[in-house]
């Protein structure tokens, strides 16, 4: 009876919670597909719009990874979440309201604080099930949050036609405040404070199995971000694209990257990790290549369908390397450092493609990736980085 009583609270809470990061991800994504365009109004200069897209990756980076530790040390992850619930509704409203450039370069740094909020809850989230089913919790979740994104940005160009701009800040505001408000519902179990001890914590940043897996992450990331969440949409309304189609450009990539996650969890065993790293970088460039390239509006779905596919198959593939020789305790101190190195590709993507976009144009900033992409692969320029990251782990002796 007790057992019974205990597991419908269980799911009771795993559904507010799952409803509760539903809301944040969409609240996050609801405007995304036409924010460049937005931020272009308010300055020509494509180094000052890369500089405010940037920000958002910059302050995941620099806040993720400190988040992990003192969630850890406090034994506290629930109001870490609350916060983050806030300032993603605060950000929203801040670009919403926005009279400057500055203004939205603080705003969307707003949203890049609410963003570093992942790591406390994918650990909130995992506590609801048996540590045997952890990765079934993070499966889970990863959905929810894909489902969340695709709804939103599919919507965001028809809000724009009803409203404006305006309204989709606004949504996005209102529904970061529900996520809040869910989330006062989910109880979380105090557990015992930790004395901070920072030199294993630099043992494992120093590790390369865990380092090299979130160095390439942020390189996958720096083409994503300059490219899909930076200046494609800029390039697309020059190619006559209204603001429905924009949501659609993201939509697309969203949905191939959906594919590309269901894609890995059947193949990876088969293909091994090296060759899906491979693979990631071959579409991305790919997808680089033929958004720089692009003559017409189309070429940019296809282009969108190449990386999203790319991240899909590359992001979850480099998230498990990262913890794969972690020890247990140390798991959600690795999942932060991964998650702030790859913060720096997500913004190092826009601030270099905004500088390069402004002086050689936005095709040309695109082909100029793609290169990257596939200098990725030829080994004397990637050498070890791949192949320790995807190096498989020797086996202990026996007896």
């Amino acid at each position: 009876m007790a057992t019974s009583l205990t597991l419908q609270v269980s799911k009771w809470q795993v559904g507010i919670f799952g409803t509760a990061v539903f809301c944040y991800w969409v609240a996050l994504y609801l405007y995304v597909p036409t924010l460049p365009v937005y931020v272009q109004g308010f300055s020509h200069d494509l180094g000052h719009v890369g500089i405010v897209l940037s920000m958002y990756g910059l302050w995941q980076a620099l806040t993720r990874f400190p988040l992990g530790l003192v969630s850890d040390w406090l034994g506290r992850s629930r109001p870490f979440i609350l916060i983050g619930f806030g300032l993603t509704a605060l950000g929203a409203w801040m670009l919403g309201s926005a009279s400057s450039i500055v203004w939205l370069g603080a705003a969307r740094s707003v949203t890049g604080l609410a963003a570093a909020t992942w790591v406390p809850i994918v650990v909130v989230f995992c506590r609801f099930f048996p540590p045997q089913q952890t990765i079934r919790a993070t499966a889970i979740l990863v959905m929810v949050g894909a489902v969340g994104r695709i709804l939103a940005t599919s919507v965001t160009g028809f809000l724009n036609d009803i409203g404006g701009y305006a309204l989709a800040f606004q949504l996005a505001a209102g529904i970061a405040l529900l996520a809040m408000a869910l989330t006062w519902l989910v109880r979380e179990e105090p557990r015992a404070l930790r004395r901070p001890a920072l030199g294993p914590v630099g043992a494992m940043v120093r590790r390369p199995p865990v380092l090299y897996p979130a160095l390439l992450n942020a390189m996958a990331q720096f083409v994503n971000f300059g490219v899909t969440f930076g200046f494609l949409p800029i390039l697309a309304t020059q190619l006559g694209a209204s603001d429905v189609q924009l949501s659609l450009l993201i939509t697309v990539n969203f949905l191939f990257n959906l594919v590309g996650n269901t894609t890995t969890a059947t193949i990876a065993h088969r293909l091994g990790a090296r060759n899906l790293i491979r693979t990631e970088f071959v579409c991305m460039g790919l997808g680089a290549l033929v958004a720089g390239l692009a003559p017409q509006l189309w070429w940019l779905f296809l282009a969108q369908a190449c990386i999203g596919l790319a991240a899909g198959v590359g992001y979850p593939t480099l998230l498990g390397l990262s913890i794969r020789d972690v020890s247990d305790h140390e798991r959600t101190a690795a999942m932060g450092l991964h998650q702030a190195v790859y913060g720096f590709g997500m913004f190092g993507g826009p601030f270099v493609a905004g500088f390069l976009a402004d002086r050689f144009g936005i095709s040309v900033t695109f082909v100029a990736m793609a290169v990257l992409c596939l200098l990725l692969l030829v080994p004397r320029l990637s050498g070890r980085l791949l192949l320790v990251a995807t190096e498989e782990p020797v086996p202990a002796p026996s007896g």
